[in-house]
């Protein structure tokens, strides 16, 4: 198992790489033109606000989804994404794009979602609400199912901290909660077909997303390969755990920007770079 030592330096070439595509890409990945979120995997019974619902339509803030006899998903900009089962409806209730405050959240009024969070571009905080309860989640992937104002949370994988009844509650992967105006109560953690069927759709979500990733910035990819000694496992690896959630960035909204401004610029030499960004970890 690899030391302390190798993820320092592991995690140091990565937080760079982050940064080259996450920040200095930012204004060309989402200029101002760009859909925050869209419908997608619709099939059957579907509508945004009352009227039917058509596949890859631009959702906006306010915007309530329903699903009757029929499936859908919500994609939003950073390939997070809400799959709603039939019988569903949640609302659209804040999309918050800005790089100090990215957050999103969304109102279950009915049925049974899927949420799977991506961090590949720094979302600070997802929430999900019912009447009665708050899920807030970061780099997780779970399901709510509600039925008469009770919440039964299934987490898959990462963290879900849930409020309810005046209790709060951390939940962490392969476990689950009934939760309620009631309270919080834990129960077992039992995956079903939907569950699991989620799961095999985010896998391939993220092969699609890590592709698209090392197609645009295969030069800057290169280029840390190179600095660092990192094998295509290696970064297999990373992405693994990026995308679950499980690799922190947070030093690239504060002093690593200017860094890989300075680094993109010709301003710092790599080793110049690696030693700062190593010293920040």
């Amino acid at each position: 198992m690899a030391g302390r030592g190798f993820w320092i330096g592991f995690g140091a070439a990565l937080v760079i790489l982050a940064a080259i595509v996450f920040w200095v890409a930012w204004p060309f990945i989402f200029p101002p033109s760009f859909v925050p979120a869209k419908l997608v995997e619709v099939q059957g019974e579907v509508f945004v606000d009352g009227k039917p619902a058509k596949e890859g339509m631009q959702l906006s803030e306010g915007a309530k989804i329903t699903t009757k006899a029929g499936s859908a998903a919500l994609l939003y900009w950073d390939s997070s994404v809400t799959r709603l089962d039939r019988a569903t409806e949640v609302v659209l209730e804040n999309i918050n794009i800005p790089l100090e405050t990215r957050s999103m959240s969304v109102k279950q009024l009915s049925g049974r979602t899927w949420h799977k969070l991506f961090k590949l571009t720094g979302l600070k905080s997802h929430k999900l609400s019912s009447a009665s309860v708050v899920a807030t989640v970061r780099g997780t992937a779970y399901s709510f199912d509600l039925e008469n104002d009770e919440a039964l949370i299934m987490v898959g994988e990462g963290e879900v901290e849930i409020k309810a009844g005046g209790e709060t509650d951390l939940l962490t992967a392969s476990t689950a909660a009934k939760a309620s105006a009631a309270g919080i109560e834990r129960v077992a953690y039992s995956e079903d077909e939907w569950i699991a069927q989620n799961e095999r759709m985010d896998m391939e979500r993220a092969e699609e997303v890590k592709e698209r990733i090392l197609k645009r910035y295969g030069a800057a990819i290169i280029l840390i390969k190179g600095m660092y000694g990192l094998t295509d496992a290696d970064l297999d690896m990373w992405f693994a755990k990026y995308v679950a959630g499980e690799v922190e960035v947070d030093i690239v909204e504060e002093e690593l920007p200017q860094l890989v401004n300075e680094f993109m610029r010709g301003r710092l030499k790599p080793e110049e770079l690696r030693s700062r960004v190593s010293m920040n970890e």
